[in-house]
């Protein structure tokens, strides 16, 4: 066994030492490389993901999971004639699909895929920008290829405009991390033409540019880099006026177009797009009737057992939490008008993946292991969304999750001393072992 392990060691430690020098010689290696990994994955979810296309049963069932994507069919179909509101705001992807001389499910399709890829090679330069090693911004774009509702649910409803709005959020926050305001901006106001939540990212800006609490001029500069895409939301809703109450326009449009919501057998209230009467019906009553399975679904059921990383080096990961919490409760602050749990939490994931490799450096630096070794767990994870067999199963079951990851550690720790022990008897301590890898 212990001969197997060294002759796996030697193998993975020439192929590492290529790998590696390419990477810190050859930017343009590193960035080619990571997109054909993305494209790979991406490739793979469309393989191996049922895709809601026009044989779907959901198709014609308007009150299943993915009912949005007869408002965006029809945006594509008919730009600028939609006026039910939130969707006659989010005009880009369909206008585009409009555009591309495909069918609507193939434009769709291309859309959604490539905004998968391009948002993976994203969080690399993300996690990059946050001065992680290589090796572990590439561990954090496995981790966001293996959390399945960034990922297979955006393959699968592959109509929504989700995946879409991640690339303007990744694009921006890597943006606000390198410090350029006007590209930012830009960014923003471009985005909120995908969706409205984009904007969520604009705080980060001055907490992640602030070294004291309060810092007026930086107020008064990151409400200014947000004021172009306040400017486009204001004028989109005076260019298209929402029509969710209007009888007249609603007997014109299918049933299917016109549902918001999905609350009750009332078609009025599912029509309502205020939120104030949208707290009302789903805001207070959840409040005010949640349970512990319903903070494990918040919690868990969104990030699986990644979120156990987040107190493997609680210390490290607190400031960035303090920084990003804006952001995370304008994100979590959406459960309090919307029904799509999941989809809706999904959208911390730019913030969220930090912490998680964050997790994964303490355990590499606490077993004295090379990150390599720690991303097959995220890559089991994927393979296992991949194996997923169900339509509205997006992530695979926790206990399942679980025990990979114990049995995954458990097989680390045993690893770690075989490795640091061929690695002393070698003196090879700048490939397998990486204590230089500082972060």
């Amino acid at each position: 066994m212990c001969c197997i392990i060294e002759d796996s060691i030697k193998k993975s430690s020439r192929y590492l030492k290529k790998l590696q020098y390419h990477f810190e010689n050859n930017k343009y290696f590193m960035f080619c490389f990571v997109c054909a990994v993305s494209l790979l994955f991406v490739g793979l979810l469309y393989m191996k993901t049922p895709l809601l296309n026009y044989e779907h049963p959901s198709f014609q069932r308007p009150h299943d999971l993915p009912y949005d994507l007869h408002k965006y069919l029809y945006m594509a179909k008919y730009p600028f004639q939609l006026r039910i509101a939130p969707f006659c705001y989010r005009i880009l992807q369909p206008l585009i699909v409009t555009i591309l001389p495909f069918e609507y499910f193939t434009g769709f399709c291309i859309v959604t895929g490539l905004s998968v890829v391009v948002t993976g090679i994203l969080m690399f330069y993300i996690l990059k920008a946050l001065r992680f090693h290589y090796w572990y911004c590439f561990l954090g774009m496995v981790v966001f290829f293996a959390i399945g509702f960034a990922t297979r649910f955006n393959v699968f409803a592959t109509w929504h405009v989700d995946a879409f709005s991640y690339v303007f959020l990744t694009l921006a926050f890597l943006f606000i991390l390198q410090d350029r305001p006007v590209v930012t901006s830009i960014i923003l106001a471009v985005g909120l033409l995908a969706k409205e939540s984009v904007l969520f990212i604009l705080p980060l800006y001055y907490t992640f540019r602030t070294e004291r609490l309060f810092n007026p001029k930086l107020v008064f500069k990151t409400f200014i880099i947000g004021i172009p895409g306040i400017v486009i939301l204001l004028g989109l809703r005076l260019f298209l006026p929402p029509l969710n109450n209007d009888q007249t326009y609603l007997s014109q449009i299918p049933y299917e177009v016109s549902v918001v919501h999905v609350l009750s057998d009332d078609v009025d209230t599912n029509r309502t797009h205020e939120l104030q009467d949208l707290l009302k019906i789903i805001g207070i009553p959840r409040l005010k009737n949640i349970t512990l399975s319903d903070l494990k679904r918040y919690s868990f059921g969104v990030w699986g057992t990644f979120i156990l990383l987040l107190f493997i080096v609680p210390r490290e990961n607190v400031v960035f939490l303090i920084l990003s919490c804006p952001f995370l409760i304008l994100v979590y602050t959406q459960i309090l008008f919307g029904m799509n749990v999941e989809r809706l939490l999904i959208l911390a994931f730019p913030v969220m993946i930090p912490m998680f490799v964050t997790g994964f450096r303490g355990i590499g630096k606490k077993l004295n292991l090379h990150p390599v070794f720690l991303i097959p767990l995220p890559l089991i994870y994927f393979i296992l969304l991949l194996l997923l067999e169900s339509d509205y199963i997006f992530m695979p079951e926790l206990k399942l999750q679980f025990y990979v990851m114990l049995l995954w550690f458990i097989y680390l720790f045993i690893f770690s001393d075989i490795i640091n022990s061929y690695v002393a008897q070698k003196g090879d301590k700048n490939v397998m072992v990486k204590n230089n890898i500082k972060n």
